[in-house]
């Protein structure tokens, strides 16, 4: 995992409690920007195989479930 990953590595706000590492890594990345590719880049899988990685994490349940609970996070703050 990279340095950068690590950083991320921390508290957890609620939304990511469930989430191992690697999953909690690229859902914080992926929700800074939406891209899912970039994202799994940043939670340190290869460029080669970064697109369909990011679609692998994308249909993990736990990873589906955060993105929702953020999701409703936001809106309830709206």
């Amino acid at each position: 995992m990279s340095a950068k990953a690590v950083a991320v590595i921390g508290k957890r706000p609620p939304w990511a409690k469930d989430l191992d590492d690697r999953e909690y890594v690229f859902v914080s990345a992926y929700l800074t920007d939406f891209r899912p590719r970039d994202a799994a880049l940043k939670a340190g899988f290869p460029a080669s195989s970064a697109h369909t990685r990011a679609w692998e994490m994308k249909q993990r349940p736990r990873v589906r479930e955060a993105i929702d609970r953020w999701s409703q996070a936001k809106a309830d703050r709206m």
